[in-house]
This record gives C-alpha cells, structure tokens and sequence, in this order.
C-alpha cells in the first residue's frame, strides 16, 4: 500500500501554485473603460454676415429683414418706421440703424440678437431722415434732410444726443475708416459740411461741389471722398488732408452712386440718364477717370443702372439695372461687361456677401429679394434648378439691402 503523501509535499504545493498562477495571470493590472476621443467639428472660419433689407410698405410701417448669408433663409423680421430708406450696421455690435423717413425716426436692434428689444429713437418734428452713417462704435449719425442737421445718436444710449447745424437739404454722409471725420452731402447748396468727430466742430467754410450732389463714399485709405453730382455729371474729388475739392470727373449722364473697392481702389459710379459705369481709379497719387462701360449694349441689355458692388477679391463689379430687371456683370480686368443676370422686377439696392460669394439685390418692383452666386453668376434657384430661389420681403417696395459683417 502507497503511503498518504502529506498536505505539504512539494507536489501539492506545487500543484497549487500552478493553479494559482493561472488565476492571477492578470494580477497587478487595472482595468478601465476604454474611451476612444471623438473629434469635434472645427469653429466656422467664416464670418456671420446677415443681409438687412429694408423695405417700405406704402403708407403703412415698414419692416426689415434679416437674411442669414450662409443659408439665405428669413432669421427674422424687424418693424420699422414710415419708408425705411436707408441704413447702417455697427460692426463691433451687429446693431442696426435704419432711418425712416416719413416717421421721423431711426429703428434700431441688434442682428446679432434679434430677440434682443427693438428700439426706436424719435428725431425733431419734421427731420426727414434719408442716409444713416457709422464707422464708430459710440456714435451714429443721421442726415435730417429738412432740418439741416446732422443728428447724432449715442450708441449707449440709443438715443439722440445732439445735432449739428449743416447746409440745406443734407442727403447723403459719408465717414473716413478712423471715425474722425464726417462729410455731409448739401444738395440744395452744392456743398459738402466737414464734421470733426471728436468735438462734433464744423470746418468754417464748407466745401463747393458740383450741382445737385446725391451721394459720397470715402476710400478705404481715408485720402479721398467721392462726390456724385447728379446735376454737372462729374465726380468732385475731396482731399481730407486739406478738406478742399482736387478734381471734378466728368461721369455719364445723371449720376446717383458711387462703390468704392479697396481691392483695386478704384470708385464705381452709376449714371442712369447716361445708362453707363464709370470707374475711377485712385491707385495713384490723384484720382482719375479710368474708363466709362456702357450698360445697355450686348452682352448686357441693362437700362438705368442705379446701384453697384464689388466682390471682395476685386475681379467682377455687379451693377443694378431698375427697368431692366437685370443686373450686368464687369469684368475688372478689362472694364467691359461679361454677361448679364435676370432677377425680379427692378432691383434698385445691392450689396455682397463679406467672402464675395453672394450678391443681392433688393427689387422693388416685386418686393423681393434676388441671390447671385458668382461662382456662375446665376441666380439662386429652388431644388428645381430651375425655379428663382427669391426671399418675400413681406412689404411692397423693398428700398435698400447692405450685407453687415458681424464677427
């Protein structure tokens, strides 16, 4: 008979250890959930642009509304006043400020927040407010056509501070990129006012221009101010290192605006009764006429060209035909048109999209809003390719469109 082997024999320890072994092959490792990153989109390196169109509705207020550029969808609409007309947009804010010319008063609201309360600011009885300027983040300023002045709003307030007394029938402002001086087109004097900004001072002796001057814009360097005179058909050209008037440019006949493009430098002004573009190039060390594109011959049967833009790159210009129904596109590098663009009844407004992918027209006639993409230089049409993609207005007679950057 075998004898019993003892509970300590070195094959049951051994035995055992090797069981064990097996069970504490892990031994000394933590186990933890595994927790894969998931990569999250990245930020939108584009700019949030709304287009703000300004409509009239006859008799009745009228409203705006607010275009989100990225999806060319109504975001929301926005009472106004009595014939809404003009406008501007604070970029630091997003705050618009629309001024309504039959009520006497500037509506304005945040586009950035448009849940955000709506305010409107009464000017004095009788102001006629036209034009709405800025490129300041503490004040607005207002040309109050009937009264001569200059009305100027306290961003902090949202109301009107002061006025400045300026020549007759103040149509049109317009304000170099430092915020430190201010132009007011005179139409009944032929005249153009020199705000200081800083004191809110009048240069004593006012600047005469051609007759019956309608508009102003200011390059993007701050040298020059762009004068249209609709009466004389020439463009009076104004230092703002002297604040005296350089040149008068003959333009076409009737001319009523003027775009200035900071790509090329050059200015870009609508003559209707002349159915003609001029460009001005102020590259240079004055300012000069530099051609004249004639709207109505092929390949663009346009007919009172009122309003232009250009893209940001600077390569193409796009001019608002009204009783065409169209809009012409230039081609820059040749100063010629290319092509043109049927959109809804009368586009009287254009503006375009801050990365210059989208231009739109605001059209009176059909009280609604046309996109151009310039990738093709169509317009934006339904799923159906087909079928115009036009924004209702939600009013009769949409009057003015900018395009306001807000971040």
């Amino acid at each position: 008979m075998n004898p019993k082997r003892k509970a300590g024999s070195p094959v049951i320890v051994l035995a055992a250890l090797f069981v064990i072994s097996l069970f504490c092959s892990g031994c000394g490792e933590v186990f933890r959930p595994v927790a894969n990153p998931v990569p999250l989109p990245g930020g939108d390196p584009q700019r949030v642009a709304h287009a703000i169109v300004l409509s009239a509705n006859g008799a009745d207020p009228g409203n705006i509304i607010n275009l989100d550029v990225s999806g060319d969808t109504n975001i929301g609409t926005i009472p106004a006043g009595r014939n809404p007309v003009h406008a501007t947009a604070l970029l630091s804010f997003g705050q618009v400020y629309a001024a309504n010319q039959n009520d006497d008063s500037v509506t304005t609201y945040s586009s950035l927040l448009l849940s955000n309360p709506i305010t409107t600011i009464s000017l004095p009885v009788g102001a006629r407010p036209v034009f709405a300027a800025s490129t300041e983040a503490a004040k607005v300023y207002i040309a109050e056509s009937a009264r001569a002045r200059v009305g100027v709003i306290a961003v902090s307030l949202n109301a009107l501070s002061t006025e400045v007394a300026v020549g007759n029938n103040p149509v049109a402002l317009a304000e170099t990129p430092d915020g430190k001086k201010l132009y007011c087109v005179n139409n009944a004097d032929n005249s153009v006012t020199v705000i200081n900004t800083t004191d809110l001072t009048v240069n004593p002796a006012p600047i005469t221009v051609g007759s019956s001057p309608v508009w102003a814009a200011a390059s993007s360097d701050g040298a020059w101010i762009f004068v249209v005179n609709q009466g004389s058909n020439t463009v009076s050209v104004i230092s703002t290192a002297s604040d005296t008037k350089v040149a008068d440019i003959p333009v076409g006949a009737g001319p009523n605006f003027v775009f200035f493009d900071k790509t090329l430098k050059r200015a870009y002004v609508t003559s209707p009764a002349g159915n003609s573009l001029s460009i001005l190039d102020a590259s240079g060390a004055a300012p000069a006429l530099m051609a004249t594109a004639a709207v109505g011959g092929a390949p663009c049967s346009g007919a009172a060209p009122v309003s232009v833009v250009a893209i940001a790159d600077g390569s193409r210009a796009y001019v608002a035909n009204r009783d065409s129904n169209n809009v012409c596109v230039l081609s820059t590098l040749t100063n010629t048109f290319t092509k043109q663009v049927p959109l809804g009844t009368a586009p009287v407004s254009i503006a375009a999209a801050p990365d210059g992918t989208k231009v739109y027209t605001a059209n009176s006639g059909s009280g609604d809003v046309s996109v151009i993409l310039t990738s093709n230089d169509t317009e934006l049409t339904k799923s159906d390719g087909i079928t115009p993609a036009r924004i209702p207005t939600g009013a009769t007679s949409p009057t003015f469109v900018l395009v306001n950057p807000t971040s």
